[in-house]
């Protein structure tokens, strides 16, 4: 599987929006590094 990076964003809130608005339908991978690493695949209907 190939991909790009679509958008990179500093938190510094305990929350955050990420707007999907204007990307394509399909499968996306977001991932989140600091102390410690998250990642999450969701689609985007």
């Amino acid at each position: 599987m190939q991909g790009q990076i679509i958008t990179s964003k500093q938190i510094t809130q305990n929350t955050s929006e990420i707007s999907l608005q204007g990307y394509s339908f399909g499968v996306y991978f977001l991932r989140l590094s600091g102390k410690k690493s998250f990642s999450k695949s969701f689609i985007k209907k």
